[in-house]
Parts: structure tokens; C-alpha cells; sequence
């Protein structure tokens, strides 16, 4: 988050919105209401600055960083496990977290506060613009409760604050992100150049593509991928570290404000905290000459000389961004859905010849993507609700 935005969320927030700045770690209320008459149309400092709040919140639920964004990726088979300080990140990692656990607690209310601050800017906002971009990050909200839970209550903005909702299906839950990314498509601004911090209509196509390749829908699916290239605005890097050029929509992690740590946990610096390699299955993926070789590397982990392989894709100095989309996963999407000409063009950027399916894991690896990708393929492993969840709404125990 840039300091400017920082300070004029805090000087709106002072004014407004005091429940703005409540830690979303404590005892939260989803339902909150900005103090204004709900009728008062937002000017465009307080919409900037709920805005702001909205991406802090999706980019750091909880001030907790490092486990909101990874818990699906630890839930996969891309990392390893090298230490673990916490017992909780070690049940994360086994598949047997408990319902009282609080880094689970963490990404269910973090996520729900997200989508109540993206509520009430589309309730209230006078810019159709701006409320394209909340309804992009609660689409991508969303998204992140079906990742991790699969099933979980749809809260609109007309919904009672004090009503118990049902649980909705997955296709209940793409049905209402899909309503929210097509209007999003339709009202957020086009991406120009370096734009990638903020919601566009390209970001909305490409999450798109990705719902309905989630769905088994490769005509939709394929026809927002080839969207998306076809705007010809972003293009693959010849070197995958350097990949500014490739993404569709990201947030800024900055050390200062905390909320982009998690590549540090996937470095050896924290090696006697909670760390992970990465797993040998996915570091076989990378073939001599494959380009992203430049995106592993070997490190010592011991006195004595034990080594392990970590991913490089991420800041060390916990500021690392928050990639959503990025050009690639587009071609892959739209090699899924029956153009094999993307995989060929794809491949011969990175010099690699692996499957589709094993393209997707290397190239997407640590992007919130192999968790979906192993629940498309039939993965049925589901954390519980957190207690204080299912306490507070029993449709939950349904």
C-alpha cells in the first residue's frame, strides 16, 4: 500500500469509519455499517479510501499474512515442510486442523470482513467504477472461502445483519462470483500500462477464466482467456523472474505496513520458525533448459551441510506482491479449453515440453492455484468451520 493511500485511509477512517481499523484477528462483525446515512452517496475520498481497505484486507486478513495467504498452498502438494514452530501450521500442513484453531478462525472471519467492506462500497458508492472494483474483490473473495472451505453462506449487501445464512453449494458460489465479475467486466477501467494494483475489466476476464475452467466450462472459459490475450496488454516474460509485464491484476506488499511475509516462510532466513522448501515432486517438474529454473534455488538449512530447494518467486524481505493473475495461466486456460496453438506458444517461451496439466503446476505454483487444481481433480479433504463460526451460525453444522 502506497503511504499516501495510507494516511488518507487513516484520516477518512478517524472521521468515518472507526470499525474500518478494527484488527481483523479480533472479534469480528461482518455486518458492520460505515457511520453515514445509508442513503449518503460516498465521495470519492471516502470510496478511495474504503478501497484501500478493502485490498488491505485481502492482501493481509488478520494482520496474519503469512498463513491467510498460503493456507491452500500448504493444504497442496507443492511445498515441504521444513520446520514448524507452531503446531497449528503443522495440522495445516497433515490435513488435521481442528475447528478451535485460530489461523483457521483467522481466514474465515478475514475473508467475510473483506466482503463487508466490498458491501458497502456497492451499496453506497455514486461510481460505477468503483463499484466495479469491489464487486472484482468480492468475487476473489469468495474465491478464497471456496479454496479453503468449499461450501460457505453468500452475505449481500441487502442481506439482513442479523439473519443466519445457509451455507451455498459451489456452483451456487461461481454462479454469484461470475454476476459480480461480468458487471465488474462491464464498469471497472480498462488496464493500461503498470496498472496491475488495481481491479480491471481484464482482471475480471481473466477471474473469470479461471471460475469457468474451475466449472468444466471450457467454451466459457476459453472464450474470456483469449480475451484477455487478445488485448494484447500483457505479454510472457523470456525471464520468469522478471514478471511485471505478465501481470493482470497484483497487490503491493510492502515490509512497512506487513502484509506481504509470506515469501519469507518460504525461504531458508526463517528456517528456524515455521518454513517450507519446495517439494521434490514439483522441483522434478524443472527440466534442463526450462527457463524457470531461475525461480528455485538450493540453500544449506543445516551445520552440517543438509541442503533443501526454495521457491524464489517471492520477496524475502516481507514485501512481497500478491500475484492473482498473471498472462500465463490465460494461454494454459485456453490450451484446456481446446486451442493447442497457446501451449505451443507458451512452451516455447519457457523452453519446456511437459504436459498441460504439470505446465500448470510449475508455472502457477504458489499462486493459489494447485489447491483448486487438485479440488477440480477430486481432492476431498475440507477443514472444518471454526468453532466460533458454526457457534454463531448453526446452518454451518448442516
Amino acid at each position: 500500500m502506497k503511504k499516501k493511500n495510507f494516511i488518507a485511509l487513516l484520516a477518512v477512517g478517524c472521521l468515518l469509519l472507526p470499525s474500518l481499523f478494527s484488527s481483523c484477528s479480533k472479534e469480528l462483525d461482518i455486518h458492520s455499517e460505515v457511520a453515514i446515512d445509508a442513503n449518503t452517496k460516498l465521495s470519492p475520498e471516502v470510496e478511495e479510501a474504503l478501497l484501500v481497505g478493502l485490498y488491505q484486507c485481502i492482501m493481509s486478513p488478520s494482520r496474519q499474512g503469512y498463513w491467510n495467504i498460503m493456507t491452500s498452498e500448504i493444504f497442496s502438494d507443492n511445498l515441504e515442510l521444513l520446520n514448524a514452530q507452531w503446531f497449528q501450521v503443522q495440522n495445516m500442513f497433515n490435513h488435521e486442523i481442528p475447528a478451535n484453531d485460530i489461523l483457521l478462525s483467522y481466514s474465515y472471519f478475514g475473508y467475510y470482513t473483506a466482503i463487508s467492506r466490498a458491501n458497502k462500497i456497492i451499496s453506497r458508492s455514486a461510481s460505477e467504477a468503483v463499484k466495479a472494483k469491489a464487486r472484482y474483490c468480492r468475487a476473489l473473495s469468495y474465491l478464497r472461502l471456496y479454496d479453503i472451505f468449499t461450501e460457505a453462506p453468500i452475505a449481500r449487501e441487502t442481506d439482513d445483519p442479523k439473519a443466519l445464512l445457509p451455507k451455498a453449494s459451489p456452483d451456487d458460489l461461481f454462479a454469484y462470483m461470475i454476476e459480480d465479475l461480468k458487471v465488474a467486466a462491464e464498469s471497472a477501467p480498462e488496464f493500461q500500462k503498470g496498472g496491475f494494483t488495481a481491479p480491471t475489466r481484464e482482471a475480471a476476464w481473466a477471474l473469470l477464466a479461471r471460475i469457468y475452467y474451475l466449472m468444466d466450462n471450457k467454451a466459457e472459459a476459453g472464450q474470456w482467456a483469449e480475451r484477455v490475450i487478445s488485448s494484447r496488454s500483457f505479454t510472457i516474460a523470456e525471464n520468469p523472474a522478471q514478471y511485471d509485464g505478465e501481470l493482470i491484476f497484483a497487490l503491493r506488499g510492502t515490509k512497512q505496513d506487513g502484509d506481504g511475509a509470506w515469501g519469507a516462510i518460504m525461504s531458508s532466513s526463517l528456517i528456524s520458525w515455521n518454513c517450507f522448501g519446495v517439494s521434490q515432486s514439483l522441483y522434478d517438474l524443472v527440466k534442463p533448459g526450462d527457463k524457470r529454473s531461475v525461480l528455485f534455488r538450493k540453500e544449506k538449512i543445516t551445520s552440517d551441510g543438509a541442503t533443501a530447494i526454495f521457491s524464489t518467486k517471492y520477496s524475502r524481505e516481507e514485501d512481497s506482491d500478491l500475484i492473482i493473475s498473471r498472462i500465463s495461466e490465460m494461454y494454459l486456460i485456453s490450451a484446456w479449453a481446446g486451442n493447442a496453438a497457446r501451449l505451443t506458444d507458451f512452451q516455447k517461451v519457457r523452453n519446456s515440453h511437459l504436459s498441460l496439466a504439470d505446465e500448470r503446476r510449475l508455472e502457477l505454483s504458489f499462486e493459489w492455484c494447485r489447491w483448486l487444481d487438485l479440488k477440480k481433480a477430486g481432492e476431498t479433504y475440507r477443514p472444518p468451520y471454526p468453532q466460533r463460526a458454526a457457534e454463531e451460525n448453526p446452518n454451518l453444522n448442516n
